[in-house]
C-alpha cells in the first residue's frame, strides 16, 4: 500500500505506476489521510486485507479539495479508479458507478445501512459515516438503580421515573439551554420515520417532552442546569442517560467507555431509523465489471471496509464503537434533523415548546 501525502500523489501522476505483486491492484480515493481520526484504523484495515488476499491498494487518500477532486474525476474518466469515498453532498456522475442495488446483489449478506436516493435516481453511495443523534446510556448507572436499557417508550418512562424517585438524574440534558437534540430525538420517538417533522409529529414531540418532565427525567433543576453541567453529569457516570450526537462518543473518558452504549431511540413504535444524515458515502466504479478477477478484488476490499466500518465511524473504541456501528448498520433510513426541515420556523417552535413546559412547572 502506498501511503503518500496528497502533494506527492499529484507529483506521482507524472510517473508510471509499477505494481510488483502477485495479486491484483485496487485503486481507492478516500478522506482517510493523516489528518483524519480514522487514518490509522484505515491503514490497519488495508494492511489486513492486503495480507489476507495478496492484493495491493493504490491509495489516494487526502484532503478532498478541488485538486483532489480533479484527480478523482480524471481517474474515473480513464477507468483507473475503483472505490471512491466522498462527502455525501459531492455529486458524482451516476452513470460511472454501480447502484446500491447492484452492489447488494454482488455482496450478499453485508448490511449497507441507511441509504437515501440521490435526486431522482437510485443511490450509488453506501453510507460510511453519519451525523446522527441518539440516546447514550451509562449501563452501570442503570444497573445501580435496578433498571435495564430501555427498548420502548414505556420502558424509558418507567426507567426515568424509577431513577428520579431514588434521587438520581435519569437524563442529563439542559432543557432550557440546548434542547434541539432532545426535540429531534423525541420527534422520532413519537412518530414513524416517514412522518418525522410533520405537524402531527411536532405535537407528539411536545407531549413526549412533557411526559419526561413530569416523571422527573431531567432532574429537579431542569431549567437552570447548563449543558456543560449536564454533559459532565453523564461523563462522570452520575446521570444514567443523555441525548447527544455521534461526536459525543469521542468525549467519553477511557475509564468510562466500557460502561457506555449508544442505543436505538426507545420509541412508541419500532423504528429502524436514525435522526441525522450520512456524511460520507462509498461508491464503486462501474468499470470494475469489465474484468471478473479485478471485480472480485475490488469487492473483497469493499467488504473489508464495510465489515470494519465501526473503526471508521467514530474515534470511540471497544463496545461503545460497536454500539455506534450497530446503530448505523441497522438503520433503514435517515430522517434529517428538525432544523433543516424548517430553518425559518424551528427556533420559534422550540422556544414555544420549552416555554409551555416552564409555564406548567
Amino acid at each position: 500500500m502506498k501511503r503518500l501525502l496528497f502533494l506527492l500523489m499529484l507529483l506521482s501522476l507524472m510517473m508510471p505506476h509499477t505494481v510488483l505483486c502477485a495479486g491484483d491492484t485496487v485503486t481507492a480515493f478516500t478522506p482517510f489521510a493523516d489528518v483524519d481520526f480514522a487514518a490509522q484504523a484505515y491503514i490497519d484495515i488495508v494492511d489486513h486485507w492486503e495480507q489476507q488476499t495478496g492484493n495491493t491498494l493504490d491509495d489516494w487518500s487526502g484532503l478532498q479539495d478541488s485538486a483532489w477532486m480533479d484527480v478523482l474525476a480524471s481517474s474515473v474518466e480513464k477507468g483507473d479508479a475503483d472505490v471512491v469515498i466522498v462527502p455525501s453532498g459531492v455529486a458524482l456522475d451516476s452513470s460511472n458507478y454501480l447502484t446500491v442495488s447492484e452492489l447488494s446483489e454482488l455482496l450478499p449478506g453485508i448490511s449497507f445501512g441507511a441509504v437515501s436516493p440521490e435526486g431522482s435516481g437510485e443511490s450509488i453511495k453506501i453510507p460510511m459515516r453519519y451525523y446522527f443523534e441518539t440516546l447514550y446510556v451509562n449501563t452501570d448507572t442503570l444497573a445501580n438503580y435496578a433498571t435495564t436499557i430501555p427498548v420502548s417508550y414505556s420502558d424509558f418512562i418507567v426507567s426515568c421515573a424509577q431513577i428520579a424517585a431514588l434521587g438520581g438524574l435519569p437524563v442529563a440534558n439542559a432543557i432550557a439551554e440546548w434542547p434541539e437534540i432532545v426535540l429531534d430525538c423525541a420527534a422520532l420517538m413519537g412518530s414513524a420515520a416517514e412522518s418525522y417533522g410533520s405537524e402531527a409529529s411536532l405535537a407528539t414531540t411536545e407531549t413526549i417532552l412533557r411526559d419526561l418532565y413530569l416523571v422527573g427525567a431531567f432532574g429537579p433543576d431542569a431549567f437552570n442546569i447548563s449543558d456543560t453541567q449536564a454533559e459532565e453529569a453523564f461523563l462522570s457516570g452520575e446521570a444514567a442517560m443523555r441525548f447527544d450526537t455521534v461526536d459525543f462518543a469521542s468525549m467519553i473518558p477511557e475509564e468510562r467507555a466500557e460502561h457506555v452504549m449508544a442505543i436505538p431511540l426507545p420509541g412508541m413504535e419500532t423504528n429502524h431509523a436514525l435522526v441525522g444524515f450520512p456524511t460520507y458515502g462509498l461508491a464503486v466504479c462501474r468499470s470494475v465489471l469489465e474484468n471478473a478477477e479485478h471485480r472480485d478484488a475490488v469487492l473483497s476490499f469493499v467488504s473489508e471496509l464495510l465489515n470494519h466500518r465501526s473503526a471508521l465511524l467514530t474515534p470511540a473504541t471497544g463496545g461503545l464503537a460497536d454500539s455506534i456501528a450497530n446503530l448505523a448498520s441497522a438503520a433503514e433510513v435517515t430522517t434529517g434533523i428538525l432544523y433543516d426541515r424548517n430553518v425559518e420556523g424551528f427556533d420559534d417552535w422550540a422556544e414555544k415548546v420549552i416555554s409551555h413546559l416552564m409555564e406548567n412547572q
